[in-house]
């Protein structure tokens, strides 16, 4: 099996080159309103849009075709981030690319995806191609092996009585068990979550495990499911369906912080945090 059988394309369109082009449509109708000038606008738009989705369409299957066939490609190995708010018209996107050398070809490296309701954050070792057949896209090669794995303790009390702790430890690649011990005066539950800084953006929280009484032992896979390629071709990347779950990877380059959280009534939240680094089981 070729590595283009396993490939996700995502992220190959055209939108910023449309939205560019409907604004200098409108702008040509409002000062010239003439049939001619209307009829010529609106042609060239069209082309200038088909022309645009078929070369991307033609980097993308060049790529896959090489992929397939084991050519060599001239590749430049990196860090790429991406971050895609999507919020309608007030949707916005960004992406870093910081690049660490040339690579002879595509391996597997660190990779961390988090997403929420209305934004998702990738941070993956990726490699830009530099080919004329192909350039600018970006591919990754995202397998469970890869994925880094938490360890740490920490315990929180409230004034009332109740106490908890809780204890994370990984289990193998992407895998991991969440347990809490609770013991319940008045708080109605213990919770046990991982918060997820992206840089200049937005913090995720993620549950791990909860109880409302007594003990409760949780296993977690935060693997990205099968080994995958993945090839990127724009900043507005909706990538949930691509890695199966809110938070997959645990790539080291963010901030990563464990809550035990006390849910108590009438009163704010008893709250414990320790900050952790993933590491990369042996």
């Amino acid at each position: 099996m070729g590595w283009s059988d396993e490939a996700v394309v995502v992220g190959v369109d055209t939108s910023s080159v449309v939205g560019a082009l409907v604004l200098l449509t409108f702008a040509v109708l409002v000062a010239l309103w003439h049939v001619y000038v209307v009829a010529a606008t609106f042609g060239a738009l069209a082309a200038l849009i088909l022309y645009s989705h078929i070369s991307a369409s033609r980097r993308v299957e060049a790529l896959l075709k090489a992929l397939d066939e084991g050519r060599p490609l001239k590749l430049t190995a990196g860090v790429l981030e991406t971050y895609y708010l999507h919020r309608g018209r007030h949707s916005r996107s960004w992406a870093r690319f910081s690049p660490t050398g040339e690579a002879a070809q595509i391996e597997p490296g660190p990779y961390l995806y988090v997403g929420e309701a209305d934004w998702e954050y990738l941070r993956a070792y990726a490699f830009r191609v530099e080919d004329s057949c192909c350039r600018g896209l970006y591919v990754i090669a995202v397998e469970p092996s890869q994925a880094h794995a938490l360890t740490g303790e920490i315990a929180a009390s409230t004034p009332a009585g109740d106490w908890a702790s809780a204890r994370i430890r990984p289990l193998g690649p992407g895998a991991a068990e969440a347990s809490i011990q609770f013991y319940k005066v008045k708080a109605r539950a213990a919770r046990l979550e991982l918060e997820v800084e992206v840089p200049g953006e937005r913090k995720a929280r993620i549950k791990l495990a909860e109880t409302a009484e007594g003990n409760v032992t949780t296993t977690l896979d935060l693997s990205a499911g099968p080994a995958k390629i993945v090839i990127v071709g724009s900043t507005r990347l909706q990538l949930r369906k691509t890695f199966g779950r809110e938070l997959a990877g645990l790539a080291p380059g963010v901030q990563y912080k464990l809550r035990l959280v006390l849910d108590t009534p009438l009163a704010r939240d008893v709250v414990e945090e320790l900050l952790v680094t993933p590491t990369k089981p042996q």
